[in-house]
């Protein structure tokens, strides 16, 4: 009987289960992510009040707040919390609706977390728009 690659994954640590890291990217990280990890770190981890941090952060720019949603989520997932990954980028996905980068990064957590159905349906809204 052949493994899967789940199985074969199990035992892995949460940050080689990602792949790619924001320390991989070389990309500095946005200030407002050190900010809400702050926030987090005090026990206050209130998603929404999070989203709202970026976006005044950021002052609405999608493009940063997109990324500082995709930054936050690497350093989340990398430390194990996936399902704190998956709330902030499914409340921020209210901010940016019609960003496929969103979507993607949506896709990417619920494919780690095993919900594959959403995996798809979000990999199909990312490549719709």
């Amino acid at each position: 009987m052949r493994r899967g690659t789940l199985e074969k994954s199990k035992g892995v640590k949460p940050k080689e289960a990602i792949g790619v890291t924001l320390e991989d990217k070389a990309v500095t990280r946005r200030n407002v992510v050190d900010e809400v990890l702050t926030q987090f770190k005090t026990g206050d981890r209130d998603v929404n009040k999070a989203v709202k941090l970026i976006a005044e952060g950021e002052n609405g720019n999608q493009a940063n707040m997109v990324q500082a949603f995709e930054q936050l989520s690497d350093v989340l997932c990398g430390i194990g919390h996936f399902g704190k990954a998956m709330d902030l980028l499914e409340a921020g996905s209210r901010q940016v609706p019609r960003d496929p980068t969103m979507h993607e990064l949506i896709a990417r957590v619920a494919f780690i977390m095993e919900n594959f159905d959403k995996s798809i349906i979000h990999n199909k809204k990312a490549a719709e728009l």
